[in-house]
Order: C-alpha cells, then structure tokens, then sequence
C-alpha cells in the first residue's frame, strides 16, 4: 500500500512537471520558433537538443529542418513524452537519447547545431559539459545557451526559475564558452530575467586567426601606430581602404585622420577580423568605417579610393594578379597603394607588381612600395 502511495506521488510530481514546462506563461516570454530563428539554421542540418525535457525546442526544429533532430534527456520518461509528441505530429526526423549531456553519447564532429535551453545551471563541471558540446559540434558548427540572469525578477515566480543560488550570471558564462574554444556570435537580453548566448566551434583555421588578432591589438597597444600612418600622406575627406584590415588597428587611426568627411572600409577575408574591427566601431564611434568581407568586395564601387592600404598581407595573398587587379579597380586614377614587402624580399614583392603590369612604382617608404596606377 506504501509502496502505491509512493508511486502515485512520483506520478503527480512527474506531471506537474511536464504542465510547468509546456505551461503558456513559458511560451510567451521565450517562443521557442524565435529562440530557433537566432541561430543560422540551414535545411540540412543535424540538431542536438540537450535536456530536451517535453520537447519545447525538439519538435519546432525537427520541423524547420530535413536533417535529424537528437532530443537527449536523461529522464527516459521525458523521452517517451516526447516520442508522443512527435507521432502525434508525424514528424518521422526525431532521434530519441536517453543519456546525460556531461556525457554526450554521440560521436565527434557530428552536429551542426546544439541548443542547451535553461539546463547548463544544472551541470557540474560547466567547463567539462561545455567540452562534450564542442566535441559533437562540427567546425563552424553553433551552440545556442539560453539561460535565466542571476538576478530577482518579479516574472521568476510565474516560470519557476531555478534557485538564484544555482544560476550562472551572464559574464561567467559568456567566459566559460569562450575558455572552452568557441567564439560569441551574440549576445542578446530579450528581457531582464533571461539572456542568449550563441557561440560558433572555430575551425584550427580559424583558431590561428583569433590568436593572431590577439597578438596585432597587444601589438598595437604596446607599440602605437600614429607614426606609421604619417608615410601614407592621409588627408580630411579622404576614402582609404585598408585591405587586410586584421583586429582593425590601421583601421582606427585612420578613421580620425579622415574625418567626419572621409570613410574607411575595412576589407578582410576572415569573419574574426570583421568582429574585431565591429567591436572597435561600438567602442570608439568609429561613424565613418564600414567592415566588408572579401567575399562581398563587389559592395564598393569603382575608381572610389584616393588611398589603399595593403599593409602586411601581400605575403599570404595566393593569386596575387587577381588581387592586383581587383585594387586597380577600386583606386581612382590619381590615387595611391601602398603595399608592405613584410615576409617578403624587396625583388620578391616588386616582380609580383611589375609582372601584373597594372602598377608602378614611384616609391620604396619604410619596407612599403607606394604604386600608382597605370
């Protein structure tokens, strides 16, 4: 009879927490479609849910995507609810894991997306949950951690939000993610109890060129770089564009020489060095700078720059015709290149330019070749 009475309360604990965690007040104030909108989810993808609990983020992403969905929780009642769910639905591209997220029982290098909604404050270690997470996530894959702010909020007893001595304030865990090797695509407070985390697992390419960002802004702020831009005779109004731009240290000093009346593009091939320099604009009101990708240099007109800057880089350029050739483009016919001979002999880097029979060569100033067009 004991034994019964037991089971029975089991059974109503057990309910009550699947009404808590699909209860309305929940879906108004973190909709799980537009949870799921914040993170670059493609078509094809492979989604992990960690905690999948009822399946609040299992089921609406098993339905924006053809790939599979993995829903792991390791209370294999919670499986079967969700397992319910998704017949009822006749959603047929569900997984179902029984398992624990501080041991993810899923092969390396096999997700595209992870999403951990309101769990990590529950996980001890942090940093060795964090590590299974990257190692299922693919290179460039993302990882979407929404978690409650740790701090009262009137609308935590109307979600049930856990004890404020467990949770993890947003700077801590905004540093455990990064520690743990991914880099913070965004941040975002839909409201004053809750904030979004979202991170990307870096590709070792990618890693190489984090540490190397690092090492141009401890680079720049050991040894300034007003100097340097005097060479390059950068005047008020001017349109310069800083190819290769990297953590954006040129990028600055030129923004403040140009003026209100000027623009600065920075141009670089790395997404690592376009945050960078997005960061630099917020913290020093850069107005008059605009980070472009190399993939979408076509943004910038023609015969529009009185200046290019090519400062350490010619070096790692692979096609270096094409890439001279897509400068001449964008230099106006009285306007000059300089380009640095760094990691190159001086015969090296001018046989490149000579042999695109686009430039000459009108002077050498500290290790630059300043070019005009032909």
């Amino acid at each position: 009879m004991e034994k019964n009475h037991c089971h029975s309360n089991e059974s109503a604990r057990f309910a009550g927490k699947i009404e808590s965690l699909d209860r309305p007040e929940r879906k108004k104030a973190f909709p799980p479609e537009k949870l799921l909108e914040m993170v670059p989810i493609q078509k094809t993808d492979t989604i992990l849910d960690l905690g999948a609990g009822t399946g609040y983020l299992t089921i609406p992403a098993a339905k924006m995507v053809d790939g599979l969905v993995y829903a792991l929780d390791i209370d294999p009642r919670m499986v079967e609810v969700i397992a319910s769910k998704a017949q009822a639905e006749n959603i047929a591209n569900i997984r179902l894991v029984t398992g624990s997220i501080e041991d993810i029982p899923l092969p390396a290098d096999s997700m595209d997306v992870v999403l951990a909604s309101l769990v990590l404050h529950e996980v001890k270690p942090l940093s060795e949950t964090l590590r299974q997470i990257k190692r299922v996530l693919k290179e460039g894959g993302y990882f979407l951690c929404l978690e409650f702010e740790k701090k009262e909020s009137s609308v935590d007893s109307q979600l049930s939000g856990p004890p404020m001595n467990i949770r993890i304030p947003s700077s801590v865990m905004e540093q455990e993610i990064i520690h743990a090797g991914f880099f913070i695509t965004q941040k975002l407070f839909p409201n004053d109890f809750l904030y979004i985390l979202i991170g990307k697992k870096q590709s070792k390419n990618e890693f190489t060129v984090e540490r190397m960002i690092s090492m141009l802004e401890e680079r720049d702020r050991i040894a300034p770089i007003d100097k340097e831009c005097d060479k390059f005779g950068i005047k008020k109004g001017d349109l310069v564009i800083d190819y290769g731009c990297g953590s954006g240290g040129y990028t600055k000093k030129v923004s403040e020489l140009i003026g209100d009346e000027g623009k600065v593009y920075a141009v670089d091939i790395q997404e690592l060095s376009i945050e960078a320099v997005k960061k630099k604009i917020v913290k020093y009101q850069l107005k008059n700078v605009k980070p472009i990708l190399v993939k979408n240099i076509r943004q910038i007109e023609d015969n529009v720059a009185d200046i290019i800057l090519a400062i350490d880089m010619f070096h790692m350029v692979d096609d270096t015709h094409l890439f001279l050739q897509e400068l001449h483009r964008l230099l106006k016919n009285n306007g000059y290149l300089f380009i640095s001979m760094h990691h190159m002999t001086p015969d090296e880097a001018r046989g490149k330019i000579a042999s695109s029979k686009l430039w000459q060569i009108v002077d050498e100033v500290d290790n630059c070749l300043k070019c005009v067009p032909k």
